[in-house]
């Protein structure tokens, strides 16, 4: 296996002018939401909009005729192609928009494939700036504020999206990720954030008195709630410590249960949401 969906092997070079806004990672691709450096000015970067997506497909995860029908080029001194009429596939960072697109790629020793993708009106030199800044490592164990050791039989983490402090993790098999955003129609997601976040304010302020589970207040509210979207059958477990909120979220609470999310908290280690030094691998 080339990797995990809770490994990551994509960096951004530094001095090359650009930062990684957001990471996601799943099955057969892992994606970067790249941004200008010098534009990031925002009080919450999470929300501004991106510049280029940086995906590296599996082996055997992308089909590069479209791209190969491209120009040929170079990046980093490796064999690459442009194209104005990619297409690449829905539920991946890159795809920021629908459509063709433009985009660089490139093959690696391994037979990944990477992919520098902008929108329709980028020129070849604005995506190569991006391009060449991209580079490789052996995969790495992502990290988050909280590790599970007791999830639900069969519960296989598939999805993984990382913002800042912001940590979002699907298991389970079914829907599409979205871009940059909760797992939809996942039989079990997860994301945490600290109580910092203005969204807090807004869902505490509905979620009435909690339950302790551990040392962990916990609310519990089936759908529809009013506060979450999702489907009617689903159901929402909020939990928070100190300065972190873990909230989960399944879409048959009939499949994983109150019961199943409780066991879930009760093993469930929780850190410092604001310092990912300190952070675990999500899955113990």
């Amino acid at each position: 296996m080339y990797r995990t969906p809770s490994q990551f092997t994509l960096e951004i070079a530094a001095g090359s002018g650009f930062r990684i806004m957001n990471r996601e990672s799943q099955r057969g691709v892992e994606s970067a939401m790249v941004r200008n450096s010098a534009m990031v000015a925002a009080a919450r970067p999470e929300n501004v909009p991106g510049y280029a997506g940086a995906d590296v497909f599996d082996p055997g995860a992308f089909d590069p005729a479209a791209l190969q029908r491209g120009e040929k080029i170079t990046v980093g001194g490796r064999p690459a192609f442009f194209t104005t009429g990619l297409t690449l596939p829905d539920g991946i960072n890159g795809n920021m928009i629908g459509g063709a697109t433009t985009g660089v790629g490139w093959q690696t020793d391994q037979n990944a494939w990477v992919v520098v993708a902008g929108d329709p009106e980028d020129t070849r030199e604005q995506l190569l700036q991006v391009a060449e800044g991209v580079r490789l490592h052996a995969p790495e164990q992502a990290r988050a504020p909280f590790r599970f050791t007791g999830l639900p039989a069969g519960q296989e983490l598939t999805f993984l999206s990382l913002t800042g402090v912001h940590v979002q993790i699907g298991f389970g098999e079914g829907g599409v990720p979205s871009v940059a955003g909760l797992p939809r129609q996942l039989p079990l997601s997860a994301h945490v954030y600290p109580t910092s976040n203005p969204d807090w304010s807004a869902i505490s302020h509905d979620l009435g008195e909690p339950t302790v589970i551990g040392d962990f207040a916990t609310w519990y509210p089936p759908r529809p709630n009013g506060t979450y979207g999702g489907t009617d059958t689903g159901a929402d477990m909020i939990v928070r410590t100190g300065g972190c909120v873990l909230e989960l979220h399944t879409d048959n609470r009939m499949q994983i249960t109150r019961q199943d999310l409780t066991a879930v908290v009760e093993h469930t280690t929780i850190g410092d949401c604001t310092d990912p030094a300190g952070w675990l691998p999500p899955i113990g």
